[in-house]
């Protein structure tokens, strides 16, 4: 090798990025460039000492002495290794090509280049835990979602959402709050389930119910209980909504013309028709969860609650029945056959009771279509 060629060779290793480490078959370092230097964290003066010598200086290195003496005992096949070393108190990761060095078809010597993968394996160690990460909350959100949809069996989707939201969700206690109250009743039901065998009597509710269901969420409510056969939704709660009475009235108004179908699929099925009377109510309530830490129920209480309830049971089949509350609220966007006034449990004078047929353009069903 002519002296330029020395100079060109001794200069290309001072400034490759990769380190180079040379050791002949005695097992002596004969060569070490800079960037070998820095990663293994030696000196110049590791020149001519014996390479096992120098590393078993430093504890948990073993790897990359074994590697030496691999390509050293082994055949003349290139090797690679991704070796972990220890120097400065950090771990570091090694890709380690070790091949012979020869002259004239004769072994002279190991050479071996290292690339520092000590990012590329850090920068890896945090994409996999971006993966965990990622599948955990794909894993959360689907927990979650089954608690929804499981819950939501049992509670409305707006109870559920703001028992998991909420930090004071679970808390036993309640608020007052307006709120739109709707109540829903069938008319007979109960000689009904008297003459049906029980298998069909449950179909025939599940069939009415799945479909009353599906609009009081389409107008917003929240579906607090079933009591047998008979409906307890709210408006406007748990979350406030300043459209809470006309939604009510909208939802009960759609639940009659509903009933034109589920007593067209009733006869069917060759089951009877059903009637069903409605009451709305609109004022302030208590709402929360009651009872213990054993068993909880939210819930609506209150005298306007009450008072729905017993409007409700005024109604017959086909009738929408509201409280002077939603009349006034509404105004001219509701329509109203008449009114009557009545003595109800728990009230001190008679009250107002308003017979809704219409809330803006949409109307009831014709009589008797809904009851057959």
């Amino acid at each position: 090798m002519s002296e330029f060629e020395l100079f060109t060779y001794q200069q290309v290793l001072q400034d490759l990025a990769e380190g180079v480490l040379t050791v002949d078959l005695n097992g002596r370092i004969a060569g070490v460039n800079p960037a070998c230097r820095s990663m293994l964290g030696i000196g110049e003066d590791c020149l001519g000492r014996s390479f096992a010598e120098v590393f078993f200086q430093q504890q948990g290195n073993d790897e990359l002495i074994q590697t030496i003496l691999d390509a050293v005992y082994e055949d003349d096949r290139p090797h690679n290794s991704l070796i972990t070393y220890h120097a400065g108190g950090r771990e570091k990761k090694f890709l380690v090509s070790t091949s012979f060095l020869k002259k004239e078809g004769r072994k002279i010597g190991v050479i071996a280049v290292l690339n520092d993968f000590t990012e590329l394996e850090e920068l890896r160690n945090a994409v996999l835990a971006m993966q965990r990460i990622s599948q955990l909350n794909k894993q959360l959100e689907a927990r979650n979602e089954f608690i929804r949809k499981t819950f939501g069996r049992y509670l409305s989707d707006e109870i559920v959402r703001e028992l998991l939201e909420n930090e004071q969700g679970l808390e036993i206690g309640g608020k007052r709050q307006e709120a739109s109250i709707l109540f829903s009743d069938l008319r007979g039901f109960t000689s009904l389930s008297e003459r049906m065998a029980p298998q069909e009597l449950i179909a025939m509710l599940n069939a009415y119910l799945a479909e009353m269901i599906e609009v009081v969420a389409a107008w917003r409510g929240t579906i607090l209980e079933f009591i047998g056969d008979a409906i307890v939704a709210v408006f406007g709660a748990p979350r406030e909504s300043e459209t809470r009475d006309y939604d009510a009235a909208a939802c009960a108004i759609e639940m009659q013309r509903r009933m034109v179908r589920v007593n067209e699929r009733n006869q069917e099925r060759g089951w009877p028709c059903l009637a069903m009377g409605i009451g709305l109510h609109s004022g302030e309530v208590v709402l929360g969860n009651i009872g213990s830490e054993l068993k909880t129920k939210y819930d609506i209480i209150g005298r306007n609650v009450n008072l729905a309830s017993r409007i409700a049971a005024c109604s017959n089949g086909g009738q929408v029945l509201a409280s002077g509350s939603i009349r006034e609220r509404l105004g001219g966007a509701l329509g109203v056959k008449g009114s009557f006034r009545r003595g109800l449990k728990g009230m001190d004078q008679e009250v107002e009771i308003f017979e809704i047929v219409s809330l803006g353009g949409r109307c009831l069903p014709e009589a008797g279509s809904g009851s057959h």
